[in-house]
């Protein structure tokens, strides 16, 4: 093997980590029992796309979020949360 080997590797399973944390959040959130009603799954959905929220944020935000029923509503909903910054800036 060569280094240029290892680097292909090292990037590979970078990739494969990332993809299984993204699975997982996604796992996490979809799969939540707050999300279990159809009319909550939009919401589930919209959260997951909010990648500053940590899956245990995002569930939170799940069970308080009010009865939403239109696409809008939602959208409009989860763009008001505050943008959450990177957890290595946080205090």
């Amino acid at each position: 093997m060569t280094l240029t080997d290892f680097d292909h590797l090292d990037a590979a399973e970078r990739a494969e980590v990332s993809r299984l944390r993204r699975d997982s959040r996604i796992d996490t959130i979809m799969g939540a029992p707050e999300a279990d009603a159809e009319e909550r799954r939009l919401i589930a959905f919209a959260l997951v796309l909010r990648l500053d929220l940590s899956p245990d944020a995002a569930v939170l935000l799940l069970r308080q979020a009010p009865e939403l029923r239109t696409v809008d509503a939602v959208s409009a909903w989860v763009g008001a949360i505050p943008v959450q910054p990177p957890l290595e800036i946080q205090h």
